[in-house]
């Protein structure tokens, strides 16, 4: 794997009530794997000593460009509001051959994908002194998706029957990306002539069009957009200050 990210950023400076932030992103990545299973036992069985070889390559560029800007409506209560414009390419092969594959030919598929869209996020939080903060925010995070080898459908090995059971003709060329929208609800504070800080939140996070694989009875499979999940959990974090040299902390969480 190689990969190359950059980032830029430019931001606001100063304590004014309006600050903000715009930025851009890039990121190159390239995968390569290279199998293979010789053994020259095999070829006085099935004329071949290639029990498989598989070459796979695939390249996924991707940019975004994002902006925030906070208010603060009070001395203690600001808001944020930002927003983040991605956009991905993928395209990638696999060849393989073998007796595991059905032919001793190398036979090349081809992948590729695209998508772009927009997370947006929103927080709330009021100072309800110099020691205490409570927040609430909200954001739409997303995982990229890929292009899928085809699945054949005619043939010894077609697997056009578990497809139909499924409501297909074919496989998707392509699985989109995964997106969750993030809920969490939490506090900050410091206490004990700031020796002792605690801070903790309860979060809700809605999962949708989970990449999944999905198997068929003929062999191959596919990956696929299928589902939605929720994820429940809260964490706490805790510090004191013992002495000037010893430092507590415990952290905990549940999902």
């Amino acid at each position: 794997t190689r990969q190359l990210s950059e980032e830029i950023r430019l931001t606001s400076n100063g304590d004014g009530a309006l600050q903000w932030l715009v930025g851009g992103f890039y990121s190159d990545y390239t995968y390569r794997q290279d199998q293979y299973s010789i053994n020259d036992g095999l070829t006085p069985l099935f004329g071949s000593p290639n029990l498989f070889t598989l070459n796979s390559k695939d390249h996924l560029q991707q940019t975004a460009e994002f902006g925030e800007i906070s208010y603060k409506i009070t001395s203690g209560l600001k808001a944020t509001v930002g927003a983040r414009h991605y956009s991905y390419s993928q395209d990638g092969f696999v060849t393989q051959s073998g007796i595991a594959v059905g032919s001793d030919t190398p036979s090349t598929a081809y992948t590729s994908a695209k998508n772009s869209g927009i997370n947006p996020k929103f927080t709330l939080s009021y100072a309800l002194d110099s020691n205490l903060l409570i927040y609430g925010t909200a954001a739409k995070g997303f995982r990229p998706g890929s292009g899928n080898t085809p699945v054949p459908t005619t043939g010894s090995d077609s697997c056009l029957a578990g497809l139909q059971a499924l409501g297909k003709t074919n496989s998707p060329n392509q699985y989109d990306p995964d997106t969750v929208w993030s809920y969490e609800l939490g506090e900050k504070a410091t206490l004990l002539d700031r020796r002792l800080t605690l801070d903790a939140d309860v979060y809700y996070e809605r999962w949708s069009n989970v990449q999944q694989q999905v198997q068929l009875a003929c062999g191959f499979g596919y990956i696929d957009n299928v589902g939605s999940a929720g994820v429940r959990g809260g964490e706490v974090e805790l510090k004191f200050k013992l002495s000037p040299s010893w430092t507590f902390s415990q952290a905990g969480g549940y999902t």
